[in-house]
């Protein structure tokens, strides 16, 4: 029996409710949250237990910002010292845990939640929202040609790039729009709303364009369009290849961070690594598998 889980959870930076929740039913089920290295979350087993877990946030500390951070360690302390132990941290999200069957909650201010959540939100997510939304939009607009050749292959991939572009855009959208009420909620003294509906949206979204690849992938192939199989190898090889160049510059920058690298310089050289990397990539597939 395995005794480490990875797993792939479609859960939003801003959605504290939903990433609670989802952790105390995979405690119940016998695994508990070990570690985020973006996109994968790693769980170990144990037994299972009846764990209340606490979500807050801390905007200055990024997946960048050097360790150990005084802003985190003081907050740690607090969490220790109210029987809370901490989880990890994920982008200025941290996650507590506690097995205590009624313990004290970490937030008493709906206020400050909903302000933490908003800094955070504004250094760590909304910049690369805007930049996803910016480059699928491009992607959007060089495509619009595909609709007057004929063929299911070219509307699929007219379709992929307006998903990806409908998505980012539509999650600022109700994110601004839920921030606003929950600002005008809590003025009135009473509690945060959730915004556990954005993250089922953000998940539709997603497997709208999963679906929409497929039916791409076998539109080429069916259409039997000149290199066909060479393409559908090409887009097949590089997802996954991408997936893995973003899995290993998330470690790159918590090796980084924990020995110290200023912020700038750790983005700096992720940034800078990422760019040769899918450079490279893109070469090496378009020599040895697309022109073949």
């Amino acid at each position: 029996m395995k005794d480490r889980r990875i797993a792939y959870e479609l859960l939003e930076l801003y959605d504290w409710q939903g990433v609670e929740r989802r952790l105390e039913r995979r405690a119940a089920k016998g695994w508990r949250l070990e570690k985020i290295v973006s996109p994968l979350w790693y769980y170990r087993r144990a037994k299972p237990a009846q764990v209340h877990y606490a979500v807050t946030y801390l905007p200055n500390v990024g997946e960048a910002t050097p360790r150990p951070d005084p802003e985190a360690q003081a907050l740690d302390a607090v969490c220790t010292a109210a029987g809370w132990e901490k989880v990890c941290d994920w982008n200025g999200m941290q996650i507590f845990a506690n097995e205590q069957p009624d313990p004290l909650p970490l937030e008493t201010d709906e206020r400050l939640r909903l302000q933490a959540i908003h800094q955070t939100l504004k250094r760590h997510w909304m910049g690369p929202m805007v930049i996803l939304a910016v480059l699928f939009s491009l992607l959007f607009l060089l495509n619009l040609g595909s609709l007057r050749e004929p063929g299911p292959a070219q509307r699929f991939a007219f379709a992929l790039f307006l998903c990806g572009a409908l998505y980012p855009i539509a999650d600022l959208c109700l994110y601004g729009l839920w921030y606003l009420r929950a600002r005008r909620t809590v003025e009135r003294g009473k509690k945060c709303p959730s915004n556990h509906a954005l993250t089922l949206v953000s998940t539709g979204f997603c497997a709208a364009v999963i679906v929409l690849f497929v039916l791409f992938l076998a539109a080429v192939l069916w259409q039997g369009l000149p290199g066909a199989g060479r393409r559908a190898a090409y887009m097949l090889l590089y997802i996954p290849a991408y997936m893995a160049i973003v899995w290993c510059l998330s470690r790159l920058r918590i090796a980084l961070r924990e020995r110290g690298f200023s912020a700038a310089a750790n983005w700096g050289l992720v940034i800078l690594l990422a760019f040769v990397l899918c450079f490279a990539l893109q070469m090496l597939l378009a020599q040895f598998v697309l022109y073949a």
